[in-house]
């Protein structure tokens, strides 16, 4: 299968790109400083909904439903990208939206996981695949769901897991990441709100 024009780059967040992410909505020092992260609602609406709340991008054309309580937005958004952080009382974890303006033709899931596990396997010495499958979104839409673990230039336990929805007109790139050791902490939030995404247009 011949690779479509879609930037591969940044179809998976690796370690540096999860960096780049937070980089791209100047939330850096926040990472470091983590309680005095605050949330804010430019971007998009953010409405209530019982103990989670929906945060909708008319732009970028998604929406999800996160536990407020746990879990922070960051920022503005900054070229499609969109980030939340676990809340002061959790592990240091981040949940990141991008869109691509991109209509993938000729590429199916089974052809992206491949190339996930030939370009993943390539770049971390310590890659470890822990699992991949198809789920199904709040719409009802079908997502490659890539779980995977990897050893950090720092010496860190990483997990990270993509999440690649392929739309008509886009390409949604959902990356939640954490330290290993805290991952099934949050992975109940994780899956929610992987699941709660919807395609809009």
């Amino acid at each position: 299968m011949e690779e479509p024009e879609i930037s591969w780059r940044s179809l998976f967040l690796t370690e540096s790109s999860v960096w780049m992410l937070l980089a791209l909505v100047s939330l850096m020092a926040l990472y470091i400083t983590f309680g005095i992260i605050r949330p804010v609602t430019g971007g998009g609406d953010v409405a209530p909904l019982g103990a989670l709340k929906t945060f909708t991008s008319m732009e970028s054309g998604f929406s999800l439903r996160y536990p407020a309580a746990r879990w922070r937005r960051l920022g503005d958004n900054a070229g499609r990208a969109f980030a939340f952080s676990a809340s002061d009382n959790e592990p240091p974890a981040f949940f990141g939206i991008r869109s691509q303006p991109i209509s993938p033709k000729n590429v199916g899931y089974a052809g992206l996981a491949r190339m996930l596990d030939k370009k993943l396997a390539a770049k971390f010495a310590s890659f470890r695949k822990v699992d991949q499958g198809i789920i199904v979104l709040g719409d009802g839409r079908r997502a490659l769901l890539y779980d995977y673990a990897f050893v950090s230039a720092k010496g860190v336990k990483t997990r990270e897991q993509l999440t690649v929805v392929l739309a008509k007109t886009k390409v949604f790139h959902i990356t939640a990441w954490s330290r290993e050791a805290d991952f099934d902490t949050i992975r109940d939030d994780l899956d929610a709100m992987v699941k709660s995404f919807t395609v809009s247009r």
